[in-house]
């Protein structure tokens, strides 16, 4: 089909543009005299009813003027008092819709006086019955000055009315014929419009037809770029999430803060998935759950390793809903409806630290597979949050590292140093004690020459177990150097820091250390006690009532415990002591 030439088009819509405006124009005279003769018609009508009403606020305000005189009721006038500012808004009314007639005009200007007059009587009959009786207002209503005024009111009111009336037939003859006028030109000129644009729309249709091809073109080039630019958009939205995201991990100090991150994250990169955060709990024998986002965990809170298909393989495993062949048990033992879902293994440093479980959330009919693109982005937040978790314990293992003795497992010096300093300004504030118990063990360096260094470690060790398990949750036990130990005992008095002092050595002097195969034989301990504030508000003066509180044990015979006084040392004896002072 070939298309119309651009001059015919044209030539076309030039003749359009013509043939309207000549319709328009004839349209609008046409419409204009319709427009002007209905008004007048309103206008007659406005008239007539404005005649009606004045003839009944006259007879209404008559009426109530006689109710009053006859009976005296105040409330008979109230018709008389509304009807005269009415009757005088309606009179201007009047005069004003028959301004453009004189005659009617001049009738008008002839009423407003005689309504002024018979308001007057009126009101001169109420004034007459309120102050000389119903008989003198009686005889003002029973003469002929009122009637004749009324009958001349009526006579110039029917002469307006008639003229009005005649006006009224005019004017909608006119009216009815200027609409007949102007439903013939528009019928005419709807019929031309019709005929004309009939054509100019064969010639755009011929020629729409020609170009519609290039415009699906157009389109599908339209789509596919606008497409491309929402995942452009979606990918750079996805990328700061996980910027934001792996900037928070950098920054939390423990894995629980940085599993409230991924909790807060998670929603951002996965709005429509549920996310499970799994990790392997410290024996390896199973994974359990640190964050979840998008509802409630859809399946069990810890399985084996084994029940994973990324876990067992080390790679991202994805899963539709028709897909049943490779399900992972931790997702098959659920039962009810398969969603898609994948599962990415959260590895870095050559260990694997967990699973990123996604799925679909649920929905009707049937789910499609989670996209390579979902899925590339599942991929790249399991490894950051690998990366993360993995610097974090490393900088956990770090840390403890600093501050743990590696021999004993216990605090080391330095922990103790900054741990007092902090407790002693707390329990300060508070108002409350703190014990320090210095402990040295006996003869350690006899022992180390008897049995060997490995011998003097594994004392060493035992020992440090046993003040791991006979130490209170909120109680600091440090290896202060050698064989000598430390134990803070906040909000802990001097008879509590002696009784735990006593309890540790009785259980140190029953402890019975086997080395190789060889008896290591007993071991005891000398132990000094000072507390806060008695014996000292510093750290470093606590430590040193403590220690000489310990070398005062070492001097009154070892395996003993002494507690330091600002003045005296007081020494807790043995019960061996004791007895051999009996004896």
């Amino acid at each position: 089909m070939e298309a119309p030439s651009t001059t015919r088009i044209a030539a076309g819509f030039i003749a359009a543009f013509v043939l309207l405006t000549v319709n328009a124009a004839v349209s609008y005279v046409t419409l204009d005299k319709l427009v002007a003769a209905n008004r007048l018609v309103a206008q007659t009508e406005q008239t007539l009813k404005l005649l009606g009403e004045l003839r009944a606020g006259l007879v209404d305000a008559e009426a109530g003027q006689r109710g009053y005189i006859i009976t005296g009721e105040e409330s008979y006038l109230e018709s008389y008092l509304s009807a005269r500012p009415v009757t005088a808004a309606k009179l201007q009314e009047l005069a004003r819709l028959t301004a453009d007639d004189p005659e009617q005009s001049a009738r008008v200007a002839l009423l407003e006086p005689l309504i002024g007059k018979k308001f007057e009587d009126l009101s001169g009959a109420i004034a007459a019955r309120r102050g000389q009786g119903m008989q003198a207002a009686a005889a003002l209503v029973q003469g002929d000055q009122g009637k004749m005024l009324m009958d001349r009111i009526r006579r110039i009111v029917g002469e307006i009315q008639n003229k009005e009336e005649v006006l009224l037939a005019l004017r909608t003859a006119e009216s009815e014929f200027n609409a007949y006028i102007t439903i013939v030109t528009y019928a005419v000129a709807t019929f031309l419009n019709i005929c004309l644009f009939g054509g100019i729309c064969f010639m755009v249709i011929r020629g729409a037809v020609a170009r519609r091809k290039l415009a699906v073109v157009e389109r599908e080039s339209n789509e596919k770029v606008a497409r491309s630019l929402a995942e452009v958009q979606v990918r750079n939205q996805e990328i700061t999430f996980l910027s934001q995201m792996s900037s928070f991990l950098q920054t939390c100090a423990t894995s629980e803060e940085a599993c409230t991150a991924i909790a807060r994250f998670g929603p951002q990169l996965f709005p429509t998935e549920i996310g499970v955060i799994y990790l392997f709990h410290a024996s390896r024998n199973y994974v359990e759950p640190a964050a979840s986002w998008g509802g409630a965990n859809p399946h069990e809170d810890m399985f084996q390793p084994s029940d994973c298909w990324a876990l067992r393989r080390g790679r991202l495993h994805a899963v539709g809903e028709k897909d049943t062949a490779m399900v992972c048990e931790h997702v098959a033992r659920n039962g009810g409806t398969l969603q898609p879902y994948i599962c990415a293994p959260m590895t870095a440093q050559g260990e694997t630290l967990g699973l990123l479980y996604l799925q679909s959330q649920p929905a009707t009919g049937d789910a499609a597979p989670l996209s390579e693109a979902r899925q590339q982005l599942g991929a790249a937040v399991a490894e950051q949050i690998a990366l993360a978790l993995a610097n974090l314990r490393l900088r956990e293992t770090l840390r403890q590292q600093s501050v743990r003795d590696p021999l004993t497992g216990l605090y080391n010096r330095r922990f103790l140093e900054e741990t007092l300093g902090r407790e002693l300004s707390r329990l300060e504030r508070k108002n409350l004690p703190l014990s320090l118990i210095m402990i040295d063990v006996d003869h350690f360096k006899s022992f180390n020459d008897t049995f060997g260094h490995e011998a003097g470690d594994a004392v060493l060790r035992d020992l440090g177990g046993i003040l791991q398990r006979y130490v209170r949750g909120s109680d600091i036990a440090c290896r202060y150097g050698g064989e000598e130990f430390t134990i803070i005992l906040p909000e802990a008095d001097i008879d509590i820091g002696r009784q735990r002092a006593e309890m540790l050595r009785e259980a140190t002097r029953e402890l019975r250390l086997i080395h190789d195969g060889k008896s290591l034989g007993a071991v005891t301990l000398s132990l000094g006690v000072a507390c806060f504030p008695d014996h000292g508000r510093l750290r470093e003066h606590l430590l040193q009532a403590a220690d000489a509180a310990l070398y005062e044990a070492k001097n009154a015979g070892r395996n003993c415990v002494v507690v330091s006084s600002i003045k005296t040392l007081k020494v807790v004896e043995s019960p061996q002591q004791r007895d051999q002072a009996g004896r």
